[in-house]
């Protein structure tokens, strides 16, 4: 049918893929190809992040480089030498009165306690210690921050400070190293309070297949709501707390 061609462009295409060409009897293919503009946006993209992402790891392993080659000295005054640096403390409150130390979290330091000295000052002998490596005190290059010695280094200080019994309070880190000071010297550390920490898993909740519940998002957080006390006191023991044997307490009027 004449001009039919012409209006069906697929017989073109078929026919064109074994028509010979003019400089010999060997067939032409003729290969179509479709452009996706959003596909090659979405590669360009991809290669962005990854580049991206490649730069900020190498801006960080520089910057680890560095900060290990680093080596600070204390800043504060007053220090206590220990482990052959200085660690900065505070010492506020009667020196007769209990003694309470206080121990901040991961990236606090001696003044994340500030505002609540002035009222405890008033009862207890309040030590804070910069851990080594933070806030005031000594930066040394190298090994030696691992919470067991951060607390082993908290026990040396309180010697120093001629503390030999001592309430230790621990906010979220700073409550792993309280518990290290707990394991360590039994004989020094009384009694333990924790703020958003805990010594162990264990200690919140009772492991098992409901753990994973609790952690799972949307999940985890509609279980919580159905939490009670019972469920989170029924936990295995845990070493720190079989350091401290249940004590009944009364409250004697005057």
């Amino acid at each position: 049918m004449p001009g039919s061609d012409e209006r069906n462009p697929r017989a073109l295409v078929g026919r064109s893929r074994h028509s010979s060409n003019t400089c010999g009897d060997r067939p032409t293919e003729v290969t179509l190809m479709q452009k996706n503009p959003l596909r090659h946006l979405g590669a360009r993209r991809r290669r962005t992040v990854v580049a991206a992402a490649l730069s900020i790891a190498a801006l960080l392993l520089i910057n680890t480089v560095l900060v290990d080659q680093q080596d600070a000295p204390a800043k504060g005054q007053p220090t206590l030498p220990v482990d052959g640096n200085q660690i900065h403390f505070t010492d506020d409150g009667p020196r007769d009165a209990p003694a309470l130390v206080l121990i901040y979290g991961f990236t606090g330091s001696t003044r994340s306690w500030d505002l609540l000295v002035p009222s405890l000052a008033r009862s207890y002998r309040v030590i804070r210690i910069d851990l080594l490596g933070h806030g005031r005190s000594a930066k040394p290059t190298g090994s030696g921050y691992a919470i067991a010695d951060q607390g082993r280094r908290v026990g040396e200080a309180l010697d120093r400070l001629g503390v030999s019994r001592a309430l230790v309070v621990g906010h979220s880190t700073g409550g792993s190293v309280a518990t290290a000071v707990a394991e360590q010297r039994r004989d020094l550390v009384t009694a333990l309070a924790f703020i958003d920490t805990g010594p162990h898993r264990e200690a919140f909740i009772p492991q098992g297949p409901i753990t994973g519940l609790l952690e799972t998002p949307v999940v985890g957080q509609l279980l919580w709501r159905l939490r009670t006390d019972s469920l989170i006191r029924k936990r295995p023991p845990s070493p720190v707390m079989s350091a401290f044997p249940r004590r009944s307490s009364t409250t004697c009027a005057a």
